[in-house]
């Protein structure tokens, strides 16, 4: 992976959490290859650029629970692993 796409990473989780820090909600997300070319004309962005995602930002809109909470939590063992997947992490007394 070219070092720029990691620093671009790097800069798009800071307008995140600045957006957060002005109150706003955003989030990060990839554009399929095939799309790529209808983003650069839709934000008349030049073609000689590359996209590495996009940096969505606004206002969060007001919060509610969510049903999945109903489920419960999954136990820390069931979703952390100790050295290897499929070794459950358990805490060292």
């Amino acid at each position: 992976m070219p070092y720029w796409d990691v620093d671009t990473g790097m800069a798009a989780l800071l307008m995140l959490l600045t957006g957060v820090d002005e109150g706003l909600g955003g989030l990060f997300f990839g554009v399929p290859p095939e799309y790529h070319e209808d983003v650069l004309e839709a934000f008349a962005i030049p073609h000689d650029r590359s996209i590495v995602g996009v940096v969505a930002l606004g206002y969060a809109a007001a919060d509610r629970r969510s049903p999945s909470l109903r489920r419960g939590r999954r136990e820390v063992s069931e979703v952390a692993h100790r050295g290897r997947f499929g070794t459950p992490w358990q805490p060292r007394d």
